[in-house]
């Protein structure tokens, strides 16, 4: 569809869109025992309620002297807000390879055709891609060349030229399939569902969901409708695509779908195994409060399953706002802050995206304070440091920080976390907790990690964990669950002093016997609350929160 007057960038994400067929830091302990080979530990579990709480239909209070300070954001991998992205893949001898069919100029050049360069211009055309801390792009891939015959060569090369190049940014993708690009031409009608099923088991025969493990955050189900929106398929449509995308994508990653009663109707909540790897992407995110949210956003019923669902399974859950636009389906209005935050943490979001409402909404976010005694209010959880200056000093952050910051996993250790070394062996007593929205959804490996003095590392240990037990809270919403990793383990280093930190890589991006330069980007940081800092190797392969210095 072309949107005459607009230019470069700016008619990207005007797309129009069929809407109607779319939780202080450390108060419990929750036992986590942290085991390598020849390691021994013990855990221990303590609940502590803390804080006095109102209810969530609270305004924002006054901040009183409190000043408004921007913090550096914690980067990390898998969460985060997201930009979109769109590439129509073209069959060769075209004038173009792909573009962005929503990008060209008044001429109709397209001016989006390269993943190699396209990112970090639409990072920044989103605000700062650095100071925002854009961690993700929702990678569209329209296939729509082939939409009545198998993938060739071409398709499959370069889908894989985009998510080489999604990597090489330092980016993950949030990945969606589809045909149909534009409703006044739609080709939806088109779409079969044993077309779409060759496609996919084409794409997973290439390599493409096994080989992209990591590069790939989550698959969206996609495929059919107007921009894989699912509109005008039917029951047997809807549930084949994601029955085969169960049997071909990787079990430790999550598949998402749009809508909760489909997940329901089609019986994907009945088997708990099946449930557990289905999350949701909300494309009509607006905190229950527009006048179209039923049946749209995730209210009622709906709400309730997702919040339920994803307290016991952790999965990937993402959204997007609507559109600042006309319409009875536009988001013109700024949403209640309150109600944001009550939905980013009961779903557990791990993303959001920042292109679609950028100019009213998100910005309003950079303008709007929150402080300490405010999420207490409003029974949220967060670590005492993010409120604090460099001085020690009080002050209030901006909400869009709190969310570009609290999106997904958000690692805190605490100064009372122990290790010494005696007789060959490493001891260490730590405690942990996370005070993101969500958990680390995607496997992360957790190695404890000793670094001599000419900045080389000297021994990694690793550690059988799974950061995805590091929730938020189990039991209770307002009670942090502290997670403790106690235990030794035999040392194999010289005489001398070394730093000892934690490292987490992605264990599909990074090879932990010899990570590649870069790789650095993709491992977890925790936060900088005093207890911890940041540490990187000279060619940028690895990434360890140092918490100790031991002499041996």
């Amino acid at each position: 569809m072309k949107f005459p007057g607009y230019g470069k960038y700016e008619m990207d994400n005007r797309k129009m869109k069929d809407m109607n067929l779319y939780r202080k830091i450390f108060p419990g302990i929750s036992g986590l025992l942290l085991a390598t080979a020849g390691i021994s530990g013990c855990t221990e579990t303590i609940m502590v309620e803390v804080g006095q709480y109102k209810d969530y239909s609270q305004n924002p209070g006054d901040i009183g002297d409190l000043e408004m300070t921007d913090i550096e954001p914690l980067r990390n991998p898998d969460r985060g807000f997201f930009v979109e992205s769109n590439f129509l893949l073209q069959k060769a001898g075209g004038d173009y390879e792909m573009y962005n069919p929503y990008v060209y100029t008044d001429e109709g050049v397209f001016t989006e055709t390269d993943p190699a360069t396209v990112y970090a211009s639409r990072m920044n055309s989103y605000g700062d891609f650095g100071r925002d801390s854009l961690t993700l792009v929702q990678q569209y891939v329209y296939l729509t060349p082939w939409i009545s015959e198998g993938l060739d060569a071409t398709a499959i090369g370069l889908t894989e030229e985009i998510l080489d190049a999604v990597k090489a940014s330092g980016l993950q993708a949030i990945l969606r399939f589809a045909y149909s690009y534009d409703r006044e031409n739609s080709i939806a009608g088109n779409i079969t569902l044993d077309k779409v099923q060759r496609h996919i088991a084409q794409l997973s025969d290439a390599g493409v969901f096994s080989g992209y493990k990591g590069t790939i955050a989550t698959l969206q189900s996609g495929f059919f409708g107007d921009w894989g929106e699912w509109a005008g398929a039917d029951d047997t449509e809807r549930k084949g695509v994601i029955d085969a995308l169960l049997q071909v994508f990787p079990e430790d990653y999550s598949l998402e779908i749009r809508y909760p009663a489909d997940k329901r109707r089609l019986g994907f909540c009945d088997d708990g195994t099946v449930s557990s790897r289905i999350g949701y992407n909300n494309d009509y995110f607006t905190a229950g409060t527009h006048a179209m949210a039923s049946g749209n956003d995730y209210v009622g019923e709906d709400y309730t399953q997702v919040m339920d669902e994803a307290e016991e399974y952790n999965f990937y859950v993402c959204g997007e706002l609507p559109q600042n636009e006309g319409g009875e389906w536009g988001l013109g209005d700024l949403l209640p802050l309150t109600d944001v935050l009550k939905t980013l943490k009961e779903h557990r979001y791990s993303a959001l995206d920042v292109s679609q409402n950028y100019e009213l909404n998100i910005t309003s976010w950079k303008s709007q304070s929150v402080t300490a005694d405010m999420l207490d209010s409003y029974e949220i959880l967060f670590d005492e440091s993010y409120f604090l200056d460099g001085e020690g000093k009080e002050v209030s952050r901006s909400f869009f920080d709190f969310v570009r910051d609290h999106l997904g996993y958000r690692l805190n250790l605490s100064p009372e976390s122990t290790v010494s070394a005696e007789g060959g062996q490493l001891s260490y007593d730590l405690s942990l907790t996370n005070t993101g929205f969500a958990t680390v959804v995607n496997p992360k490996d957790v190695y404890m990690v000793l670094i001599a003095s000419d900045g080389s590392i000297a021994q990694k240990i690793r550690l059988d964990a799974d950061p995805k037990t590091w929730v938020p809270w189990s039991a209770d919403p307002v009670t942090a669950d502290v997670h403790v990793v106690s235990g030794s383990a035999s040392l194999s280093v010289a005489s001398g002093t070394y730093k000892v930190g934690i490292w987490m890589p992605d264990p599909n991006i990074t090879d932990p016997s010899a990570p590649a330069a870069g790789d650095a980007q993709f491992n977890v940081r925790f936060a900088l609350n005093g207890a911890v800092t940041h540490w990187w190797s000279a060619d940028k392969s690895c990434m360890v929160n140092i918490f100790a210095e031991i002499t041996i």
